[in-house]
C-alpha cells in the first residue's frame, strides 16, 4: 500500500535580498511574503509589518487548507552577514529579524506550523533564530547528519565511479589528461578537488554541486566559489588582516560554534561556518582541529582574496607579482622585494588604511599568504616575538621584522630627505630588534639557509628592505 504522503501548505522565504537600510530589509521580507502568498493562490496579505503579514499568511493558508503550514527559510542570517562591515546597520538588521522571527515563534507555539526548516551560515547572537526559538534542533554537528550534505565515499563509488572511464577518455582526447593516466588517477584528482568536508573528523563528503558540475563539463574548476562570492568574508579579512594570518592549522572549541555576537566576530569560526575550513580531527569532546577541505576551496579563497585586497582583477597581474616575490626571495634581492612590497601597499592604499604598524604588516602578510607563500605571523620565541617567519625555496627560512614610521608630506616642500631619513630609521629599528632578540637562533638548526629580513615602512607605501 505504501505511505500516503499528505500535502501541507508550504511557505518558502529567502533572506538574500537588499538589506543595506532598514527600509530595504523590510521590503525584502515583505516581497518574499507576497511571493509566497501568490504561490499558494492568495492575492493579497494584510499587516503593518513583516511579522503581522507572516501571521496573516499562515492563518489564511491554515483556514484555506485546514492543515498546518510548513515554513522553509533559506539563509536566515544573510541580512546581518552582508552588513558585518557596517556594525551599526548589522545591529539594526538584527532587531528587524528578531521581531520577524519572534512572530514565527508565536505561530509555532500556537500549533500552526507543521515544520520549520532553516538554513544559514552563522549563528548570530540575539539576532539568531536560535535565540528566539528554544526548541529548534541544530543539525550541524549531530552525528546522524554527517553525510546528509554531500556524496559520501560509499555513494561516490556506487553511483559516480562508473562514469569515470568515459570521462577519462574524453579528457585524454582533449589533451586534459596524460595518455597513460589511469582511472584511479582521475578518481584521486576528483577527491583532491571536491572531497574533504567533515563534521566529525572521521567521515567526509564531496561537494555535490561541484561534483555534478565537473561530471557535466569534465573539466576541473572552482565551481563552488562562483555560485556565491562571499564578499562579506573578504571584507572582514581586509578589515581584520591580523586574524587571517593566524588561521594556519587552527583549533576550535565548541563554544566557538555557538552563537556569535556581530560586534565581536572572529575569523576562524566564520571560515568554518562558511565552508572554508572543515574538521580535520576531534581532540577530545570539546576541541576540533581544522583544515581547508580541498583544493577547490583553498584556491578559490586565496585567489579571490589576493584580488580583493590589492584591487587587481587581472589574475595575470597577481601571478606576475607572486613570481617577482619568489624570484626576489630566491636571489636574496632586497631591492626587488622592497619594490614588490611597495607595489602591494600602493594597491591597497586607495582603501581606508589606519596608520598603524600592525595593520600594514598584516595586510602584507595576508597578500603573501593569499599568493601561496608559507608565512607564519607573530612567532613566539624564548627571546620574544618576531613579526614573520617566511619559508621560501626548500630549506630557506626568512626571519622578518617590520617597523613603521608615520609620514605626512608637506605641500610645496622637498619631502625627499625626510622620507629617506624615516625609511632608514624604520629599517634600522627592524634590524636592531632582530639582532638584539637573536630571533634566528634555533632556525639555523632546522633550515640549511636562514636569512634575516628587515623591513622599514614609511607612510602608506614607501618600503625599504634588507635581506642579510
Amino acid at each position: 500500500s505504501g505511505y500516503d504522503f499528505k500535502k501541507y501548505p508550504v511557505v518558502t522565504l529567502t533572506m538574500t535580498g537588499r538589506s543595506d537600510t532598514e527600509a530595504k530589509l523590510t521590503q525584502t521580507i515583505v516581497t518574499e511574503l507576497r511571493r509566497a502568498a501568490r504561490f499558494n493562490g492568495l492575492d493579497e496579505i494584510e499587516g503593518i509589518n513583516p511579522g503581522d503579514m507572516l501571521k496573516y499568511l499562515v492563518d489564511a493558508l491554515k483556514s484555506l487548507t485546514n492543515e498546518r503550514v510548513a515554513v522553509l527559510i533559506d539563509e536566515y542570517d544573510a541580512p546581518i552577514q552582508s552588513q558585518i562591515h557596517n556594525v551599526q546597520q548589522a545591529i539594526e538588521n538584527r532587531r528587524i529579524l528578531h521581531d520577524f522571527y519572534s512572530a514565527l515563534k508565536t505561530l509555532a507555539d500556537n500549533g500552526q506550523l507543521r515544520l520549520l526548516f532553516v538554513t544559514g551560515v552563522t549563528k548570530f547572537a540575539q539576532a539568531s533564530i536560535f535565540s528566539v526559538f528554544n526548541n529548534l534542533s541544530d543539525l550541524t554537528m549531530k552525528p546522524d547528519y554527517n553525510g546528509v550534505c554531500g556524496f559520501t565515499m560509499e555513494e561516490f563509488d556506487a553511483y559516480i565511479a562508473g562514469y569515470l572511464p568515459s570521462i577519462l577518455e574524453w579528457r585524454k582526447s582533449n589533451g586534459f589528461a596524460e595518455p597513460g593516466a589511469a582511472v584511479q588517477d582521475l578518481r584521486e584528482q576528483i577527491l583532491r578537488y571536491y572531497d574533504g568536508y567533515s563534521w566529525d573528523g572521521k567521515s567526509r563528503v564531496l561537494n555535490p554541486f561541484s561534483l555534478v558540475q565537473f561530471l557535466d563539463g569534465k573539466e576541473f574548476d572552482s565551481f563552488w566559489f562562483d555560485t556565491s562570492t562571499p564578499t562579506f568574508l573578504l571584507e572582514f579579512i581586509r578589515q581584520h588582516p591580523q586574524q587571517y594570518v593566524k588561521t594556519e592549522s587552527p583549533v576550535l572549541n565548541k563554544n566557538s560554534l555557538k552563537a556569535t555576537d556581530v560586534t565581536a566576530l572572529r575569523l576562524t569560526p566564520l571560515l568554518f561556518q562558511t565552508g572554508y575550513l572543515t574538521i580535520e580531527r576531534r581532540i577530545g569532546e570539546d576541541r576540533f582541529s581544522l583544515r581547508s577541505p580541498n583544493l577547490e576551496v583553498g584556491e578559490a579563497l586565496t585567489t579571490n582574496l589576493a584580488a580583493y585586497l590589492t584591487g587587481q582583477d587581472d589574475e595575470n597581474v597577481i601571478t606576475e607579482l607572486a613570481a617577482k616575490i619568489r624570484a626576489a626571495l630566491g636571489s636574496f634581492d632586497s631591492v626587488a622585494l622592497g619594490a614588490a612590497f611597495s607595489q602591494i601597499l600602493k594597491w591597497i592604499s586607495h582603501q581606508e588604511q589606519p596608520a598603524l604598524e600592525g595593520f600594514h604588516h598584516a595586510l602584507l602578510f595576508a597578500v603573501l599568504k593569499a599568493l601561496h607563500f608559507k608565512v607564519v605571523s607573530e612567532v613566539s620565541e624564548s627571546e620574544g616575538r618576531f613579526d614573520l617567519l617566511l619559508l621560501s625555496t626548500p630549506g630557506t627560512a626568512f626571519i622578518g621584522e617590520f617597523k613603521y614610521e608615520k609620514f605626512a608630506p608637506k605641500p610645496g616642500e622637498d619631502n625627499e630627505p625626510k622620507r629617506q631619513e624615516l625609511l632608514a630609521t624604520a629599517l634600522d629599528r627592524a634590524k636592531k630588534q632582530i639582532e638584539y632578540r637573536r630571533y634566528d637562533g634555533r632556525y639555523r638548526d632546522e633550515h640549511p639557509v636562514v636569512k634575516r629580513l628587515a623591513v622599514g615602512i614609511v607612510g602608506k607605501s614607501d618600503v625599504l628592505v634588507e635581506i642579510y
